[in-house]
């Protein structure tokens, strides 16, 4: 199954613990999309959010 790389610039007021929340939220409907969230993380400091994702065909 293919796997990709989500990469998203984020905006300064948006924190670390925010992106985990949102990640969260991201988990409950991931099956409405045939994918999965493998993990991600987030740069604070350059301000980047990185998924890995599974496509489920």
């Amino acid at each position: 199954m293919p796997i990709y790389m989500d990469r998203h610039d984020i905006p300064e007021h948006i924190t670390a613990a925010d992106i985990a929340k949102m990640h969260q939220a991201d988990l409950k409907i991931e099956h409405k999309f045939n994918c999965r969230g493998l993990t991600y993380w987030c740069d604070e400091e350059r301000g980047r959010h990185f998924a890995w994702l599974r496509l489920q065909i």
